[in-house]
């Protein structure tokens, strides 16, 4: 009875999976059309912009023309830069460079409002696109590897520690160890290991990934040397996601704070900040639940 009905929860966990993935990826679908959308918007504002500048320029030239001593030279002057048409008074001209200005006034607002509104999606549209991809590829990995049970949980370690495994190979038993929530200290110092040893920035950012919600000493100075060092922002932005779990540790807080504030990629700025949420959210939390222990 315990293999079939180990079965079905591995295949009911498989669709709860697919269909979580599915999920994300449709917000972060839609999240993405809302962010073309305002970057649209802004592109005809910032257009405007340009033209009411312009066309304020050209304003101020032929009132300092108007205001010259030779009538004759700046009347030509005027009418070139009209194409022809008939010039305006020197009042005229200031009143509609008033009104032009308040126009670029008004531009400008439009244009910082629909940053800021920029900004709000971005983050958001970041994360969940994220989430999507990680879904799909949980979903992959479940039908193509299915979680290990107990008794083979040794061997697959036996075989990542082995030195005559490759690391892609240590990288795909890593996988399956996570989906056991069978990932020992041991296993976890031995990848920390492999991620100096390899140049593949894909490889060293799924190591990170696949040891998410481990706090091994070992991981802890591999991930801070990471952010510190790594030149491949995926890296980065895997270790500032892994470095959650470590929190409240100062060094840690203090990285991510850096991170969020200074670095040069946008996603790795925007994951280290939502460590640091994540993180500030569970605090009242965890307060709270300390405080209610008899």
């Amino acid at each position: 009875m315990d293999g079939p009905r180990q079965h079905t929860v591995a295949w009911l966990a498989l669709i709860v999976a697919i269909i979580a993935g599915i999920i994300a990826y449709r917000s972060a679908e839609q999240q993405r059309g809302e962010s073309d959308r305002l970057r649209a918007e802004l592109a005809t504002v910032r257009a405007q912009l340009d033209e009411q500048s312009r066309l304020v320029r050209l304003a101020t030239e032929i009132s300092s023309l108007a205001r010259s001593d030779d009538a004759a030279s700046s009347d030509a002057s005027v009418s070139g830069a009209l194409n022809g048409e008939s010039t305006a008074s020197p009042i005229e001209l200031a009143n509609s460079i008033l009104n032009q200005e308040a126009a670029i006034d008004e531009l400008r607002t439009e244009v910082f409002d629909l940053q800021q509104e920029m900004e709000r999606t971005l983050p958001d549209v970041r994360i969940a696109a994220r989430a999507a991809r990680n879904m799909v590829a949980t979903s992959a990995f479940v039908i193509q590897n299915q979680t290990p049970s107990v008794d083979e949980i040794p061997a697959l370690e036996a075989d990542l520690l082995s030195r005559k495994s490759s690391l892609e190979e240590k990288l795909t038993i890593l996988r399956q160890l996570r989906s056991a929530d069978a990932r020992s200290d041991d296993v976890a110092r031995h990848m920390a290991a492999q991620y100096y040893q390899t140049d593949h920035e894909g490889a060293r950012a799924d190591i990170f990934r696949q040891l998410d919600g481990v706090v091994t000493p070992e991981l802890r100075t591999a991930l801070l040397d990471a952010v510190a060092n790594d030149e491949g922002a995926n890296v980065r932005e895997e270790a500032a996601e892994t470095l959650e779990h470590f929190l409240p540790d100062k060094d840690v807080q203090e990285w991510l704070e850096y991170l969020a504030a200074n670095d040069p990629n946008a996603g790795v700025r925007t994951q280290a900040s939502s460590s640091l949420d994540r993180f500030n959210q569970l605090q009242p939390q965890q307060i709270l639940f300390i405080e209610i222990q008899p």
